[in-house]
């Protein structure tokens, strides 16, 4: 299933700087000031000593062994809806990661991936900074499918998607005269991960994301250096940022990446994706539908809110020519295919289609150096065809948050960095092969074209999707919900923390 998005660009709706308090928070291990879309005014903290002339932050304070001093969590650090209700889309959070010491993160990208990262740091008591080199936050693009177990894990960081989305109960796959190959229920991999799979617009979770998280916009990485004190990071305008931990969320085309450990580009699969989100001209339901044969593949379903979620897939190659008309060729190649395909394009205009070219890189051994690594599509960039990209990055923030709790230094941050990447890295090489596979057998064709699997689908098409569906996602994830579950702590779902330090 197609999965991906275009690129993106800057919703209009938020390009204005606004004072909502939930967006409100800035960390400033900066040397000289970075645009923000808030007041100060509205800013309730305790600031942290004061960045001294030399553009060096001072050391913190350490034992004998020269292990960081814990502050306690509940010492000086206030809540963000301080004197007034905690805002009601951070009442939710669990805090399942506390651990180790008080680390102040820097994350490259305010992305799906970037964001959840940020959200769990923030969620387990870091201290956090969001760098986005786009002037306000990025809401473009089509659908994503959130599968059951990266559901579980947005549900830990208190995102729910099931409420502006559409949780999918099937997928069926169909040739395009209509007849029915595949029947995946996903009644048992819903129950068994505690969470639906959801069809979800971008713009809704991204924005659900981002709520209460510190962005600075406008700033664009430039280069990163490190020692075993840490890691600063240059912005293009020159300003500087210090910190414990940085993480390159900065997508497939990372520059962090770059600087890292592979400055190879990424890849062009051969295919590319016309997507997009329009009325729906007919009822959806809870169904998931691809349709396919060994040149054709697209999709259709409900993102919710009365949304048809469409994606029509295409050879593709750079330098290839875009259309005049998208929509007239995707007419043409999608000819004598049965309803409602012909519905579909009806409701379509051009201007309701984005193109998306699939890409991919090298999944390199080591995703990071020192106190660096890499998330999402950084580390680990794929074609959307299983519709993995996002559910990946959310398996990645598990990990990484979970490796991080064991922290009670800085010394100890670069190891944990490393268990993180061991640990991660075969399921992202796995979910990458499977996906270029996938390619290379025109996406699922060779299911609707597998004689054994049609003679089993026959006889019980629901279970033997269930079961194909269900024993890839399991393959795919590193946590099953009740393992996500008994991290948690034992106390009531709190508000996310942030503090804000001084700068000159």
């Amino acid at each position: 299933m197609t999965g991906g998005t275009p690129g993106s660009r800057p919703d209009s709706a938020n390009t204005k700087r606004r004072t909502d308090p939930l967006n409100h928070h800035l960390d400033a291990t900066r040397i000289r000031p970075s645009r923000c879309q808030t007041s100060s005014a509205d800013l309730q903290r305790r600031p942290l000593p004061a960045v001294p002339p030399t553009g060096r932050a001072p050391k913190p304070k350490q034992d004998a062994q020269g292990s960081l001093l814990r502050t306690p969590r509940s010492s000086g650090v206030r809540n963000l809806g301080a004197g007034r209700p905690p805002p009601s889309a951070l009442q939710k959070v669990v805090l399942p990661f506390v651990g180790g010491a008080t680390v102040h993160a820097l994350v490259i990208g305010a992305g799906l991936a970037g964001l959840a990262t940020a959200r769990g740091l923030l969620a387990a008591g870091h201290e956090v900074t969001v760098l986005e080199q786009a002037p306000a936050l990025r809401t473009r693009g089509g659908a994503v499918t959130v599968w059951p177990f990266g559901n579980a894990v947005l549900s830990v960081l208190g995102v729910h998607p099931e409420t502006a989305g559409q949780p999918i109960a099937e997928v069926d796959l169909r040739t395009p005269t209509g007849r029915t190959v595949l029947k995946c229920d996903l009644t048992g991999i819903t129950r068994e991960a505690g969470a639906p799979a959801v069809v979800i617009p971008r713009r809704a979770l991204i924005r659900q994301l981002a709520s209460g998280i510190p962005v600075q916009y406008d700033a664009r990485f430039s280069s990163l250096a490190h020692t075993r004190d840490g890691v600063t990071v240059t912005t293009t305008d020159g300003t500087e940022y210090q910190a414990d931990l940085l993480i390159g969320a900065d997508g497939v085309h990372s520059r962090v990446r770059a600087q890292l450990v592979d400055a190879s580009p990424a890849r062009p699969t051969g295919m590319g994706t016309w997507q997009g989100l329009v009325p729906a001209p007919f009822p959806l339901g809870t169904r998931s539908t691809m349709v396919l044969d060994r040149t054709r593949e697209c999709g259709f379903m409900s993102a919710g809110d009365g949304l048809l979620a469409f994606f029509f897939d295409i050879p593709w190659k750079a330098g290839d020519a875009v259309p005049a008309s998208p929509l007239a060729e995707l007419r043409r190649r999608y000819s004598g295919c049965a309803a409602p395909l012909p519905a579909i394009f009806d409701a379509l205009t051009d201007d309701d289609l984005e193109f998306f070219p699939h890409t991919r890189h090298r999944i390199t051994r080591a995703w990071g150096r020192g106190p660096c690594t890499l998330v999402g599509d950084a580390a680990h960039g794929m074609p959307p065809i299983l519709a993995q990209g996002l559910n990946q990055g959310l398996e990645d923030v598990a990990v990484l948050m979970t490796e991080l709790a064991s922290v009670s230094g800085r010394s100890d941050v670069a190891p944990a960095l490393r268990a993180y990447e061991r640990t991660r890295r075969r399921r992202a090489v796995l979910a990458g092969t499977l996906a270029r596979d996938a390619l290379r057998l025109s996406g699922p064709t060779a299911l609707a074209h597998s004689r054994p699997l049609l003679n089993l689908t026959s006889f019980a098409p629901g279970a033997a999707g269930a079961a194909l569906l269900g024993t890839l996602l399991r393959s795919l994830s590193h946590r099953r919900h009740d393992e996500l579950s008994a991290l948690a702590v034992s106390r009531p779902p709190a508000a996310l923390h942030v503090v804000r330090a001084s700068a000159t």
